[in-house]
């Protein structure tokens, strides 16, 4: 019976995520990951592999998640592929390669480092004036395919899509309005998240003892996620045609804020 109510628990926060996704450009990870940390330990995972298997399940998860996204804002046109296939083909590289690495990291700096991105994140769009900060003269393309590689190995590490940077960077760096943006990056975020995500599963956790478990990734929890996730990308997709550019902004700040107290709490 405890089985079920978890699993119950894990679709609807998917489909709360899919239509933050949808809305937001994220992966997910950013609601993902506190609710995974709180609910596998009632699946059986317990310490220390607790937080390594929370990443890599929370990518699988939001690998749905983005792709669903993808698909509504590609329907919107939404999705600039000039700017997505330098930004991606890095974050590609990154994300598959850096797995190899977190499983080696403690699982208390781990913490620390989400706790931080997020942190940073959320006071530089909170401090942005008037919510449209843009550089002056923006920046060349050729600059996307590092940005990628930097944004890719922080998602591989943190279990974040990527989406909470990418979006910042499309529109502060190279003056992308909002929405496309957004679209944008539910791309980069989509193959970002499944490159990890086939990382992770290729890995050996040593673990034996724990039902549903390929490598890093528990798939139970992941696809039941994922499952929700697609549920909620319909949703959020609707709200997306409705709204302003500033609107969506606006909520996009907010919610990185309550996420980050969440986090911290």
């Amino acid at each position: 019976m405890v089985d079920v109510l978890i699993f119950i628990a894990l679709v609807f926060s998917g489909i709360v995520t899919g239509i933050a996704s949808s809305m937001l450009g994220i992966g997910g990870g950013l609601i993902f990951i506190p609710v995974l940390t709180f609910l596998l330990p009632y699946l059986g995972v317990s310490q220390p592999e607790l937080i390594h298997i929370v990443v890599a399940t929370s990518l699988l998860a939001g690998s749905f998640s983005s792709a669903g996204a993808f698909v509504q804002h590609y329907k919107m046109n939404n999705v600039v592929f000039g700017k997505a296939i330098p930004l991606l083909t890095g974050s590609l590289i990154s994300a598959f390669i850096i797995p190899r690495f977190v499983i080696t990291i403690d699982a208390a700096v781990l913490k620390i480092t989400i706790i931080t991105i997020l942190l940073l994140v959320a006071i530089k769009i909170l401090f942005e004036k008037n919510g449209e900060a843009v550089l002056k003269k923006k920046l060349n393309d050729k600059f996307l395919f590092p940005f990628g590689l930097i944004v890719g190995g922080i998602s591989a590490l943190t279990g974040l899509g990527g989406g909470i940077i990418f979006v910042p960077i499309l529109t502060f760096f190279f003056a992308l309005d909002i929405k496309k943006a957004i679209g944008t990056a539910t791309l980069v975020v989509a193959i970002t998240m499944i490159s990890s995500t086939v990382a992770y599963g290729l890995l050996n956790s040593g673990v034996e003892n724990i039902e549903g478990l390929i490598g890093f990734i528990h798939v139970y929890a992941g696809l039941s996620l994922g499952a929700g996730a697609l549920l909620g990308n319909f949703t959020g997709a609707g709200f997306f045609k409705k709204h302003s550019s500033k609107t969506i902004k606006k909520i996009f700040a907010v919610f990185i804020i309550i996420i980050v107290l969440k986090t911290f709490i």
